[in-house]
């Protein structure tokens, strides 16, 4: 239809008007709904840190007695890889059924708006998968690394006494 308009063509009809102003509409709130979206990213980001952080500075004294036994600092790192996998795991599958079912809902209410016509916001790509999926990779390995990283460094018997 915008083809046609640029070509010099008109359409005379509400569903075409109404089409092209809703499309506007979009086209105009993208960037709000971009800065949502890296807004919503954020928040999630900083609740997966908090959560493993704590996870780590609640298992300090654990940590301290393993390291006191002799455990090496990798070994700890993997029982704590092992947790963020599993986090990760269920964070992914997740976001990508939340991101495909809302892309639906919003589709099917959009189409529905503009008498079965299929209009498009949301389309689920592989490429919005993989970005979710290595950012989530990446949140969840800086939320290991540096908790675990300020722990290291301390020496078992004070991560012991430090929680007492």
């Amino acid at each position: 239809v915008q083809q046609l308009y640029d070509n010099g063509f008109t359409i005379n009809d509400d569903f075409v008007e109404d089409f092209l102003k809703f499309a506007s509409t979009i086209e105009k709130f993208s960037t709000l709904i971009n800065i949502g979206v890296c807004v919503w990213f954020v928040i999630v980001s900083m609740l997966l840190y908090s959560f493993m952080s704590n996870s780590i500075k609640d298992s300090s004294k654990q940590i301290g007695i393993l390291k006191a036994l002799g455990s090496t600092m990798s070994d700890i790192y993997k029982v704590f890889a092992v947790e963020a996998a599993f986090i990760g795991l269920f964070s992914i599958v997740l976001g990508v059924l939340g991101y495909y079912l809302v892309g639906i809902l919003v589709n099917g209410i959009v189409t529905s708006l503009f008498y079965d016509f299929y209009f498009t916001i949301f389309t689920f790509d592989i490429i919005s998968v993989i970005v979710m999926v290595i950012s989530i990779i990446a949140i969840l390995a800086v939320s290991l690394i540096i908790p675990m990283s300020k722990i290291r460094n301390i020496k078992p018997i004070d991560v012991i006494n430090a929680n007492n």
